[in-house]
């Protein structure tokens, strides 16, 4: 009797093991697949993330280092890695004295352009406008004198009447465009006049080649034509740069077109400068 009911036991956890058995192999196998199934996808999507940013980052780091020599180069920064932008001054009762309004923010979008990662990434929208790099010493000054000098590469706003820095570019580095107070004040070469008297919308742009240095005389009689001259140069600096090189000297005459804020290119030619 007793041998019967083991038997019978046995033969029921027999049974029992074989479905477990089959149990797991029915569904244990598959899910043991699709995990590892799982796990592969997810690791293909990983791997297609760091090669795309892999990608990414040496497009960005080849972009970033040649268009930022070039702007250096251009710029004549490229050894002392120090820029000084000198704004026009009026005494005032501030430090700063009086700066139009106009011309101060394109003196900082000047700056802008020499402290961004990218060139011109100031100007984007989004979290990479504040990305910005601190290896350029750049600086915006008024142009008053005792401050104002020639020790480094220099982007002078406004004619000499308001600006030191004008004035030493003009007198010290003896430049070919100058303020022509005899001829009631133009804006002249030694034998053309660019920018005639009480002109509201024309300007210069004005850079002299001197050693490793580059000097660049942005001006119009009035202010917003000083405002759009500095626009133009912010904003074709590597167009210029392609037809001029590095060591060349040479002048733009720009005009501002209508209420946009454009402005466009009227002439420009080389300076005979050393």
């Amino acid at each position: 009797m007793l041998t019967g009911i083991s038997s019978s036991f046995l033969r029921c956890a027999s049974e029992i093991t074989l479905g477990v058995g089959l149990a797991a192999i029915a569904f244990g196998v598959p899910l043991l697949f699709s995990e590892i199934n799982r796990m592969d996808i997810l690791l293909g999507v990983i791997a297609n993330f760091v090669t795309l940013a892999i990608t990414v980052a040496a497009a960005l780091i080849f972009y970033v280092f040649a268009g930022r020599r070039s702007l250096l180069r251009f710029f004549g920064i490229e050894r002392s890695k120090s820029l000084r932008i000198f704004t026009g001054h009026i005494p005032g009762n501030s430090p700063q004295g009086l700066i139009g309004f106009e011309e101060a923010g394109e003196a900082r979008n000047l700056e802008g352009l020499f402290r961004s990662v990218i060139p011109g990434l100031s100007s984007q929208p989004g979290l990479l406008q504040f990305v910005q790099l601190a290896d350029i010493d750049v600086q915006v000054l008024p142009g008053r004198k005792g401050s104002s000098s020639l020790d480094e590469s220099v982007i002078s706003l406004k004619l000499r009447t308001t600006n030191h820095a004008t004035e030493l570019i003009e007198d010290a580095l003896n430049s070919p465009v100058r303020w022509d107070r005899n001829a009631q004040g133009t804006i002249s070469t030694a034998d053309m006049e660019l920018v005639p008297k009480g002109c509201d919308t024309k300007g210069v742009v004005v850079r002299l080649c001197h050693g490793n240095k580059a000097f660049f005389y942005v001006a119009g009689i009035r202010e917003p034509a000083t405002a759009g001259a500095a626009r133009y140069l912010l904003r074709n600096w590597r167009s210029m740069r392609q037809k001029y090189g590095d060591k060349k000297s040479f002048y733009y005459v720009v005009e501002l077109k209508g209420s946009s804020g454009d402005v466009v290119s009227l002439a420009d030619h080389e300076l005979r400068y050393s």
